[in-house]
């Protein structure tokens, strides 16, 4: 589907740019959990609005801004490619798409960085607009799923940024992760 995390355009993995690398700390400090959970919502967040309207620069920015390093990267292709293609994103009315933090899975990783799990839920419904009969839009992708993604964020400048995220598992025809 189209789902707005980074984890699902292969960002993740086990290499040095990919998931999250080093021990964790055994408990995160509350002050962390916050600003992790925090992170993982608006990075979430500003992806999402850029794939509703890519053609707003201010939606498109405020996305680059949430990023850093190769899940940067991935956010420039995904939106150049909306922009290449027309396509869009449109909200599913009856599940909009939305992630939930797991805040008891936050850790401190040796390296600096922070990671946190998240149940992504994917119910966007990609388009293509203008292209059908008469004008009116094609439906490229509505399929619904749920992904439970470890997203790692690396703090610049005070603002924790998604470095990268790896999908752990993916639940189609899913609007929940299972416990």
């Amino acid at each position: 589907m189209v789902g707005a995390s980074i984890a699902l355009v292969g960002c993740g993995g086990a290499d040095g740019d990919g998931g999250a690398s080093g021990a964790a700390s055994s408990s995160a400090d509350p002050q962390l959990v916050t600003e992790i959970s925090s992170a993982a919502s608006a990075a979430w967040s500003a992806l999402n609005a850029a794939r509703l309207d890519p053609t707003d620069t201010a939606k498109v920015d405020a996305a680059k801004a949430a990023f850093a390093g190769p899940a940067l990267r991935s956010v420039d292709e995904i939106l150049t490619q909306y922009g290449v293609t027309g396509q869009v994103s449109r909200t599913n009315d009856d599940t909009p798409s939305t992630i939930v933090p797991d805040p008891t899975s936050v850790a401190l990783l040796t390296d600096g960085r922070a990671s946190i799990v998240v149940c992504e839920i994917d119910t966007n419904i990609l388009i293509q607009p203008g292209v059908g009969e008469g004008g009116s839009d094609v439906v490229v992708d509505d399929d619904v799923s749920a992904h439970r993604i470890q997203m790692t964020f690396t703090e610049v400048d005070g603002v924790w940024l998604e470095w990268s995220g790896k999908v752990l598992d993916t639940y189609a025809d899913a609007t929940s992760c299972p416990d």
